[in-house]
């Protein structure tokens, strides 16, 4: 009898404290992420910081908490190796983070995670999964607990500008001249003078009459642009084909795009000319002018002017959703269409088609320049006009998930 007793009794107990342990746990817990800068680059590192707090008079034996972070950003583990007497740290980055606590009543615990921010973009955690045991292990909770977005657990990772002149040229290596990137900033409607020629300087800016005159090759000394007006024009549509409504299908193509873009506002900035945006992705409210009735309107972003205004340019970009709205072909003709004086006109796209050369042949007839970047090795062109400035992409940048070039 007293066997009985004892074991109708635990019964008893133990479905009090099931009914109990279910009835509050949610509600005794507390959690928050923190990270430790709101804004970082590519291929950087950072903290997040975890805080639980058990807010009753019950312990929690057993509290499993399951965070998920977006594709963009990595959890960094370090793994020791032991290799005979020496210990060796490998880094191993997941995109999930399982962390167990055993917490007593009212106890606050904060843990620290490596976090790596692998591809640009806007990321926010809100919400964790929770697994909770009672002290018997036999009952079991699982929970949603959602977290409120905030600036404390949200980070922007910015576009990392590459090296463009290392990466790109405007030649095929045919003739072996190469047209520098920085070459942008001059203007070929505004020249100073002549001087000798040197191995970076394009064919195409060679003054034969100066030339002949003096037995050397002379080039035209062309002004800088300071006051000169530019517009970077993306295309968003990585094949030809792609039609809106879509995601383009090689975003490593679209990802290096938008790393061109950053490494143009990062060259022009300095000069303080003022620089807009333009491409067939949706609309970014906080960095246009005015937003266009119908959201597959081509976007059209505000000026950017000099270096303090670099870093916004570059926000814009983190923000920058893969997704076709509109031909490109439209995107060309209201940037064609603008009245704002415009010196240059930059296009960076993965091919170039009839439409883009047309453009820039109409651009030229109005004495504005148009330069090509192509973030692959396909044209749908057989031959590039004279006077048309392409930076095709070297055989010798790298690419990874993402577009990555570092």
């Amino acid at each position: 009898m007293l066997f009985l007793a004892v074991l109708i009794a635990a019964i008893a107990v133990f479905f009090i404290q099931k009914r109990l342990f279910a009835a509050s746990v949610d509600e005794r817990i507390k959690y928050s992420i923190c990270f430790s800068s709101f804004e970082v680059y590519e291929k950087t590192e950072f903290f997040m910081y975890e805080t639980i707090v058990n807010d009753s008079i019950s312990s929690l034996p057993d509290l499993k908490v399951t965070t998920t972070l977006d594709d963009g950003l990595k959890i960094c583990y370090y793994d020791i190796v032991r290799s005979g007497h020496r210990d060796s740290y490998v880094d191993r980055k997941r995109s999930s983070l399982v962390s167990i606590f055993t917490m007593k009543p009212k106890l606050k615990i904060e843990r620290r995670r490596r976090i790596y921010a692998e591809k640009r973009g806007i990321y926010s955690i809100d919400d964790v999964m929770m697994t909770v045991r009672d002290i018997t292990g036999l009952y079991k909770n699982t929970f949603r607990y959602d977290l409120p977005v905030n600036s404390d657990n949200t980070v922007a990772v910015l576009p990392v500008p590459i090296e463009l002149d290392r990466f790109f040229a405007s030649t095929l290596w045919q003739n072996g001249s190469v047209s520098v990137v920085h070459s942008l900033l001059s203007d070929p409607l505004d020249i100073a003078g002549i001087r000798e020629y040197t191995e970076n300087d394009p064919l195409s800016k060679i003054n034969w009459k100066a030339t002949a005159r003096t037995s050397r090759l002379m080039v035209n000394n062309e002004e800088h642009t300071e006051k000169k007006r530019f517009n970077i024009i993306l295309n968003i549509q990585s094949r030809e084909h792609e039609i809106p409504g879509k995601e383009p299908e090689a975003l490593n193509y679209i990802e290096l795009g938008i790393k061109i873009c950053a490494s143009l506002f990062d060259l022009i900035g300095p000069e303080n000319s003022p620089v807009r945006f333009f491409t067939n992705a949706p609309h970014i409210p906080d960095y246009c002018d005015e937003l266009p009735e119908l959201e597959e309107a081509p976007t059209e972003s505000r000026d950017f002017i000099g270096r303090g205004d670099t870093v916004n340019a570059l926000r814009m970009l983190a923000e920058l959703k893969n997704y076709i709205t509109c031909e490109f072909s439209s995107v060309l003709d209201h940037a064609g269409d603008s009245d704002r004086g415009c010196g240059t006109n930059v296009i960076v796209s993965s091919y170039i088609n009839d439409t883009m050369i047309a453009f820039a042949e109409k651009m030229r007839s109005k004495k504005v320049r148009t330069v090509f970047f192509l973030t692959s090795l396909v044209r749908s062109v057989s031959e590039i006009p004279p006077g048309i400035e392409v930076f095709y992409r070297l055989h010798t940048a790298p690419e990874g998930k993402g577009g990555d070039i570092s």
